[in-house]
């Protein structure tokens, strides 16, 4: 196995061990997509749309039917913003929080307890291979 491949069977390992392909979330009621979204409005007020479908790579019909989605189950709810009729920031609701609490314990927990088998050479190596695997998966799309 070259090099390419092995990075794509171990990203694809990843994936599978974080129960992402078998929905590990499934019982708290929230997508993947969801959990992005959610993650995105904790972290910062006054995302609308066309913000959120930057930020999770999504075109603007596909961030539509998520946050459609997401207000629906009673995550999201859209804000006035009394100067300017036309803009509908997005506002994270008392149940989206919940439900984000809920599967940020997971995943938290999930990642601590796979870090505890490796060194602390071992875990920077981790940390930095995955910082700069994301920086230059961004530089490719750009």
């Amino acid at each position: 196995m070259n090099s390419i491949e092995e990075l794509r069977h171990n990203a694809r390992l990843v994936v599978r061990e974080l129960g992402l392909l078998a929905d590990a979330y499934q019982n708290i009621g929230v997508t993947l997509a969801e959990r992005h979204l959610l993650i995105e409005l904790k972290a910062q007020d006054n995302h609308t749309v066309k913000s959120i479908a930057a930020l999770l790579l999504l075109e603007k019909s596909s961030a539509s039917r998520l946050i459609a989605r997401a207000v629906k189950k009673g995550f999201v709810t859209y804000k006035d913003d009394s100067a300017d009729k036309r803009r509908r920031p997005l506002e994270i609701t008392a149940k989206g929080l919940e439900t984000l609490k809920a599967f940020e314990t997971v995943a938290q927990k999930q990642v601590v307890d796979a870090l505890s088998f490796l060194s602390t050479d071992e875990a920077d190596k981790v940390f930095q291979g995955m910082a700069l695997f994301a920086k230059a998966l961004k530089k490719a799309r750009e």
